[in-house]
């Protein structure tokens, strides 16, 4: 079952809710990938239009 209608869209990171550390590390990587413009080339390549 994949269908949206039901999930929704997007992706996301299960991190453990007693793992801060490990969440504001994600979180801190993902703002970085997304500034430089590797997030937006990452999802070109893997999720196609």
């Amino acid at each position: 079952m994949t269908d949206p209608q039901y999930f929704g869209t997007g992706l996301g990171i299960a991190v453990r809710p007693d793992n801060k550390a490990l969440l504001e590390k994600l979180n801190a990587a993902l703002k970085a990938i997304k500034a430089d413009g590797t997030y937006q080339k990452i999802s070109n390549q893997w999720f196609p239009e």
